[in-house]
């Protein structure tokens, strides 16, 4: 607390943290700021992107590849590799318990879009999928 031309000022001080990006939460939206010299602006969808990959929490390989599914996945492929690497044969598992399996290795997404990953690795087609 500073005391400038008798009026009581508070001074806060927020200690930079590995936590970024910070969010706004307005009642509709978050919002995203960028600190430019002396000023904040909000933050582009862009600017969001490069904050989350810096920040490490967003990792473009488990990314959906655009307009893929499971069905664009080597499963033979796939299973050969759990067998070979994990002792793991999907032919034991459920349908439930394959999508989970491939969900917890980041090859598809949880609405079962395949991954840039799971593409790269185990696709049927990548070339198609990445033009």
């Amino acid at each position: 607390m500073h005391d400038i031309d008798h009026k009581s000022i508070l001074e806060v001080r927020i200690a930079e943290t590995a936590g970024k990006p910070y969010v706004y939460k307005s009642s509709t939206r978050n919002i995203y700021y960028i600190r430019s010299g002396s000023v904040s602006r909000e933050a582009t969808r862009a600017d969001v992107r490069r904050m989350f990959q810096a920040s490490a929490d967003l990792h473009f390989e488990v990314s959906p590849a655009s307009g893929t599914r499971v069905k664009d996945l080597d499963l033979f492929l796939v299973n050969s590799f759990l067998m070979d690497y994990r002792n793991i044969s999907m032919d034991e598992l459920s349908r439930d318990g394959q999508l989970a399996l491939q969900t917890n290795l980041s090859l598809i997404t949880p609405d079962h879009q395949s991954t840039v990953l799971g593409i790269i690795l185990f696709g049927k087609n990548p070339v198609r999928c990445f033009r």
